[in-house]
């Protein structure tokens, strides 16, 4: 059992994040420099190799846990996976929403990573639906839902958990400000800060993760076939 002392828990969670951090700028540099498109800051393929580097971060970080973070022996019922697929959907609704409202006041929401994501499905289509759809969800549900809230669920701080773990999801998203200017970059933020909410609050609920990594794929998928469909 992990302790529930806030230190123990932020200074596990410090270290997962620090190990997972450097595996994906690792990786990401690796495969670049053997793709020959490091030299290129903006090569179409680059997210990719990104992606590939937070699979393998939370490959690597629940393998090195998975002992001392034990999950229910049980199987997800139906009711979890009936669960997932109506939270994929009203995420996306939230979404949605969102972003009407964002465009109503005259506000661009959409996120940072779609101008990159459509030059790697115009370079690569397939891989691109492969790595949005599966890899990118599984590397970050291990890192951020199976490893991180698990643990501050199993400490008794699930609400703490939640939070920190939501952050977190969306910083990896969007992380810094950069010349948008804050104001832009918290509105580009909040979309996956609940996103977050939504895939903890499921996990929390259902205490398994297929689940959670259904949703979350459901989730990509419906928002890639929105994005490429113009809607």
């Amino acid at each position: 059992m992990v302790a529930g002392r806030p230190l123990t828990l932020a200074t596990e969670t410090l270290v997962d994040v620090l190990v997972a951090a450097g595996i994906v700028f690792a990786v990401a540099f690796a495969l670049g420099m053997a793709a020959n498109v490091a030299a290129s800051a903006h090569h179409p393929l680059l997210p990719l190799a990104s992606v590939s580097g937070s699979l393998l971060a939370g490959l690597a970080v629940w393998a090195w846990r998975r002992e001392s973070l034990p999950a229910p022996t049980r199987r997800a019922s139906r009711a979890d996976w009936g669960l997932a697929i109506l939270g994929a959907f009203g995420l996306q609704a939230i979404a949605i929403g969102y972003g009407w409202a964002a465009a109503a006041l005259g506000r661009d929401s959409l996120g940072s990573n779609i101008g990159p994501v459509l030059a790697a499905y115009a370079a690569a289509p397939m891989m691109t639906l492969l790595f949005a759809v599966v890899v990118a969800p599984l590397g970050e549900e291990l890192l951020f839902r199976r490893v991180l809230l698990h643990r501050f669920a199993l400490g008794g701080r699930p609400g703490l958990g939640l939070t920190v773990t939501s952050l977190g999801f969306a910083l990896i998203h969007e992380p810094v400000p950069g010349d948008r200017g804050v104001g832009l970059w918290l509105l580009k933020l909040a979309p996956y800060v609940l996103m977050g909410l939504g895939f903890g609050a499921l996990y929390l609920r259902t205490a398994r993760f297929g689940p959670v990594l259904l949703c979350h794929m459901l989730v990509n998928a419906t928002g890639l076939g929105l994005l490429f469909t113009g809607r």
